[in-house]
């Protein structure tokens, strides 16, 4: 219902879904995974791993996509070896995957490593 309610309607209105979702199964990863991702896009870094942590087994078709979340949390937090592992870590899962390269790619060109940034864009 949280998922359908997310596509229709604006993330305010879809929270209280999810946390309650979470609340009955905290380790639900498909409810633990939707509030991260609005937890990142509202800039609440430790919020979203501390669901992303908590989740239970992660569906193989959603893995890379909580790689991404993780990254962008330890970006955000400027945990930048983190977010460099898990960036790759959601290539190796999606290689076909534009964005996360695109985020791997600011993230060299933010700490000035223009050699890993060609490399990477090479791939």
């Amino acid at each position: 219902l949280a998922r359908l309610a997310q596509r229709v309607g604006p993330a305010d209105a879809v929270r209280p879904l999810f946390e309650k979702s979470i609340r009955a199964m905290p380790a639900f990863a498909p409810a633990a995974i939707a509030l991260a991702r609005l937890e990142v896009e509202a800039f609440r870094w430790q919020e979203a791993l501390a669901l992303l942590d908590a989740a239970g087994q992660v569906p193989r078709e959603a893995q890379a996509e909580v790689a991404v979340l993780r990254a962008r949390c330890h970006d955000g937090l400027d945990e930048l070896p983190e977010a460099v592992e898990h960036y790759r870590r959601a290539i190796e899962l999606a290689p076909s995957d534009v964005g996360t390269m695109m985020r791997l790619a600011r993230l060299y060109e933010r700490t000035g490593d223009a050699t890993i940034r060609w490399r990477v864009s090479l791939r």
